[in-house]
């Protein structure tokens, strides 16, 4: 019985506008055509083909880089050992600053929620992809430019990750200012 009062109170209210519009001359166009702009939700655009399968891989990428966070927490004396570490590396490995790995932990934890807000098209991916970019930057200063662990370890995927980064932070921002993003 509800649903049916629902809907004849509806009827009835868009009749009255309807029917007001008529008797206000001086009245809005919205109220003219009988709308009403309380109900009106912002028009979103449309996004591109390749904007869903593009929020997909940032999530793989996230998350394989959540996975390599895992791993490196976990990395023990045992595991340095099997992988043949020379001293040097191993000293740089326990000798890495807490704010270092904290980085690192931020710039995956953000950037897999970031992904996922980029998926479901919501403008929190801005905020969680910069904090996630400038987490990456702060973590690859202290490789780059205050340790040896380009030296003992090479670059790896350091370069690839800043470049991500910084895609998927730009992909958001650019997202929210076509409307791509609500």
């Amino acid at each position: 019985m509800k649903p049916l009062f629902r809907m004849i109170t509806l009827v009835n209210r868009i009749s009255t506008v309807q029917n007001m519009s008529a008797t206000k001359p001086n009245a809005p166009a919205w109220y003219k055509q009988g709308l009403d702009p309380r109900n009106a939700k912002p028009e979103m655009k449309t996004r591109p083909k390749w904007y869903k399968p593009v929020s997909v891989l940032a999530l793989v990428w996230n998350l394989m880089g959540l996975m390599a966070f895992g791993m490196y927490l976990s990395t023990n004396q045992a595991a340095m050992d099997a992988a043949q570490w020379t001293a040097a590396q191993q000293d740089l490995f326990k000798s890495t600053p807490v704010w270092v790995n904290t980085a690192f932990g931020a710039a995956v934890v953000f950037g897999v929620f970031g992904s996922i807000a980029l998926m479901m098209q919501r403008t929190l991916a801005v905020p969680l992809l910069l904090v996630s970019l400038t987490a990456v930057l702060a973590q690859c200063s202290w490789m780059y430019f205050l340790s040896d662990a380009v030296k003992l370890m090479g670059v790896g995927l350091s370069p690839f990750t800043i470049s991500i980064s910084i895609a998927l932070a730009a992909l958001a921002i650019h997202g929210q200012k076509k409307q791509w993003l609500t």
